[in-house]
């Protein structure tokens, strides 16, 4: 994103009256700035740092006199977790058994990680913990923190967290209802459409090169200091969209929410890059007749013997319709099958 729409963005989320009213961030934006007036921060997926939770939840409310939220959205495998890996004991388990003096609160599940480690390995104990409301959340920070003054523990506002009173609700502290997961009917029935046919491997390598040239041709029109062409559209993304459905993509959001690219170059590049792929599509749906052989058993070598055994088939065809019928007949009749063939496939 560029400096501008950063600026911008940051105006607008901070004015009083800014347009902005949710700011999607890294973890940079979370330590050490304070935007006022924000009511809550959700924390996508499980930090590796409790001291994250404690960093990035600051953010809420710097004002005294309000109420904030600070919500955690982890992911479901942080519930499976089975405690003993680190060494703990999950039938025993409390906040007084935990040794915060010498015992690593933010040690990952398996102590010995390579590139190719799952996120559940790398979990943080302390964040798995907190996924169980087990305890008080200030209180176990405070103690992870090793933060043993009286003002840790204090709070003014209506509720710490949760584990203090059985009437603490979140859904009351937000402005529309929470998804309770539970699967909702559909009003209508479901449709009965045909789906979306995936490309052949032919076609995707055909579709590939289109893409190249079509990211050099774009790549040789810009004015700017040289670079390389994947700045415009990388590798990956080109298989990804050439592996994708046909008449998948349709407008500039399809391929941001395929590709996971800006706005920005979404309307650079989106116009050119969609009309594209429907252009290519639509080629497709145009040689799909019922003469074409899309998908058969026969090896393609073998095709044009296959033809000229069905010219064959169909000579011999006419000669016995020409004696059986008389050659006045059969040319009538001829005739009107080909009147008839080019009004149904004009």
């Amino acid at each position: 994103m560029s400096d501008t729409y950063l600026r911008r963005a940051h105006e607008e989320f901070t004015k009083l009256n800014g347009i902005c009213k949710i700011l999607v961030a890294t973890a940079g934006e979370g330590t050490g700035i304070d935007h006022p007036d924000v009511e809550i921060v959700c924390i996508a997926g499980l930090p590796s740092d409790v001291h994250n939770i404690a960093q990035w939840g600051g953010r809420a409310v710097r004002q005294i006199s309000a109420n904030g939220l600070c919500v955690l959205f982890h992911e479901k495998w942080a519930l499976k977790i089975d405690l003993s890996d680190y060494s703990f004991e999950s039938d025993s388990f409390s906040l007084d058994s935990i040794d915060f003096s010498s015992f690593d609160v933010n040690r990952p599940r398996r102590l010995v990680l390579t590139e190719w480690s799952p996120p559940a390995d790398r979990a943080s104990f302390a964040c798995v913990v907190l996924t169980r409301n087990l305890f008080c959340v200030c209180r176990f920070i405070a103690r992870c923190l090793r933060d043993n003054t009286p003002e840790s523990i204090k709070f003014s506002t209506l509720f710490c967290c949760f584990f203090h009173s059985a009437n603490f609700d979140l859904q009351n502290f937000l402005q529309g209802k929470l998804w309770d997961g539970i699967e909702m009917t559909p009003d209508t029935t479901p449709s009965t459409l045909p789906k979306p046919k995936s490309r052949s491997g032919k076609k995707q390598r055909l579709l590939e090169k289109k893409f190249e040239a079509w990211r050099l041709e774009m790549h040789q029109a810009q004015p700017w200091p040289p670079r390389p062409v994947y700045y415009i559209l990388p590798d990956s993304h080109i298989k990804l969209l050439a592996a994708s459905l046909t008449h998948l993509i349709r407008s500039t959001h399809d391929l941001i929410g395929l590709t996971g690219q800006s706005v920005e170059w979404g309307q650079r590049w989106g116009t050119s890059l969609c009309k594209l792929v429907m252009e290519f599509d639509c080629m497709e749906e145009m040689v799909r007749s019922p003469e074409f052989i899309e998908e058969s058993d026969c090896d393609e070598d073998q095709w044009e013997d296959i033809f000229a055994q069905d010219q064959k088939t169909r000579e011999r065809t006419d000669n016995c319709a020409l004696k059986a019928m008389g050659t006045d007949r059969y040319e009538t009749d001829k005739r009107r099958r080909n009147v008839f063939f080019e009004i149904t496939n004009e």
